[in-house]
């Protein structure tokens, strides 16, 4: 049964695996989980990537502070902050060597519903008030995602998340002489603006920047802020969930390649933009480099706090007739949430630290206040007292206005994880060149824009195919069907009830 879990759950090379399982075995094993003090105080482990917990001065530890201060001589919580790249090992390791911590922001790789398959966590539902589900907003808890036969067992710590925002530099555009409370709308405007930018910055400022150097980051920043805009039937990865069919050589994705080529062939887009990463592309925008930044929600207080004198606003990717793009979003995610372990030993505690600390709405206020993102509680989002800075409130008005809840194929059908497994999600990671590298080699002009994204989009549909149909002879109930959402409307919030519909 172990064997079975280590090859579902681990990403990880087989030797760094095996080498984690030494020290885990060495340092004890058990030690992560729940543990009393010898003054009677139970002492909870919490574990998280989050940047929440990143730091003393962080919300996530501000709330275990007050939390354990409330709580002191009968509840202490440690918790423990770790970046990614240490969080999954450690993660890895603990679940191995059943050293996991009571409670604990699940693994990059790991699903909820394989967690859930292999024993590994419990029902949050049974152990918090009825009352708690009904505070987050609706199409937090999906079956088949974070919820199984009824029975929640985890949940979101952030709230919509947008990738496809267009931040723009005020201070660079007033010295170019343009509007600087007027951001382009279309396609033809950003042109026209990063045009005159670029003239005026005399090879010191340019129109455009983005964080090109990450393949799979800069096809969710840059291009697919485009492509959606003029088709929302796709998702990022140009996947149309109407149809069920990878269309990734649509006249969206080639017209969005192409008028990022002629901006870069026209000299509008800083030069550097191809080999930025995130953090750098961000510092750039934010010292006056670029009028405008192609970049997620987590670009705001990034730059915030690395450029404080940075005066910018925000917006959506414009479109091409300047109308506002409707981007699919879902709240209930299968990976990256928290999640309580199996053999805790204080699940009462536990289920207390999550109503009174992690979910509650003083958490949440100095969430938002932090100004990393929206949260999933609506009654604080609503709250403007809380917004942390003025830019902040066309932030949540971006939001509000392009993002809705899209269908997730595998809520449809749990099964088809294992065809997600074969390929590599949706975005099919496993696949060389994969369709983020594609656009990646047509924006370095290696190969022609429509005949390469007609060989990629031709292998994404095959690889599909093949990875449904091999699944299927293993003896599990899959199909394509499985992909095809007719009764989504792009414009409207997809619910519960539309998956229960479709299924009659």
């Amino acid at each position: 049964m172990r064997s079975r879990k280590l090859k579902q759950i681990s990403k990880i090379s087989l030797a760094m695996l095996l080498l984690l399982l030494v020290l885990a075995a060495c340092s004890g094993g058990k030690e992560a989980g729940t543990v009393e003090s010898s003054n009677g105080e139970v002492v909870i482990k919490y574990w998280s990537a989050s940047d929440t917990f990143n730091g003393e001065s962080s919300p996530g530890m501000q709330a275990v502070k007050e939390f354990n201060e409330k709580y002191k001589g009968e509840i202490r919580v440690d918790a423990k902050y770790s970046p990614w790249e240490e969080h999954n090992p450690s993660m890895q390791a603990a679940l191995a060597s059943e050293g996991v911590p009571d409670l604990f922001q699940m693994p990059l790789g790991a699903k909820v519903g394989t967690l859930v398959e292999d024993e590994l966590i419990q029902p949050i539902s049974e152990l918090v008030s009825d009352e708690w589900s009904s505070k987050f907003y609706e199409g937090t808890f999906v079956e088949g995602v974070n919820q199984f036969d009824g029975k929640i067992y985890a949940w979101p710590e952030s709230g919509d998340s947008m990738s496809y925002m267009l931040y723009y530099n005020k201070d660079v555009l007033e010295k170019a002489g343009l509007d600087s409370n007027k951001p382009p709308k279309t396609w033809d405007e950003l042109k026209e603006m990063a045009k005159k930018v670029t003239e005026q910055g005399k090879g010191d400022t340019f129109g455009l920047t983005f964080a090109g150097g990450g393949p799979a980051v800069f096809v969710e920043n840059a291009i697919s802020g485009f492509a959606l805009g003029i088709n929302p039937e796709h998702t990022n990865d140009g996947f149309n969930l109407k149809t069920g069919q990878y269309e990734v050589n649509g006249e969206n994705w080639v017209n969005s390649v192409s008028y990022l080529l002629d901006l870069k062939k026209n000299g509008y887009i800083l030069p550097s933009s191809m080999m930025l990463k995130v953090p750098e592309a961000q510092m750039l925008f934010g010292e006056g480099k670029a009028a405008f930044l192609l970049d997620g929600r987590w670009g705001m207080w990034q730059i915030k706090k690395n450029t404080p004198e940075a005066n910018f606003g925000v917006t959506h990717s414009p479109t091409p007739d300047g109308s506002i793009p409707s981007y699919g979003y879902n709240i209930a995610l299968h990976e990256r949430e928290n999640v309580i372990s199996k053999d805790t030993k204080h699940p009462e505690a536990v289920a207390k630290f999550i109503e009174e600390g992690l979910t509650s709405k003083l958490f949440y206020e100095k969430y938002l206040q932090s100004g990393v993102s929206l949260t999933p509680l609506p009654e604080v989002n609503e709250d403007t007292s809380s917004y942390p800075y003025p830019v902040f409130h066309d932030f949540v008005q971006v939001h509000e206005e392009t993002l809705k809840s899209i269908p997730d194929p595998f809520a449809r059908n749990t099964e088809q994880d294992a065809v997600s497994d074969a390929i590599g999600g949706i975005g099919q990671s496993k696949m060389k060149p994969s369709f983020s590298e594609v656009m990646v080699m047509l924006m370095n002009e290696t190969g022609d824009v429509e005949e390469l994204l007609n060989e990629t989009n031709e292998k994404l549909n095959q690889n599909l195919e093949e990875a449904v149909k091999k699944v299927k002879e293993e003896g599990a109930n899959v199909s394509l069907e499985d992909y095809k959402f007719p009764n989504w409307d792009p414009q409207a919030e997809y619910l519960q009830e539309d998956y229960e519909e479709l299924n009659k």
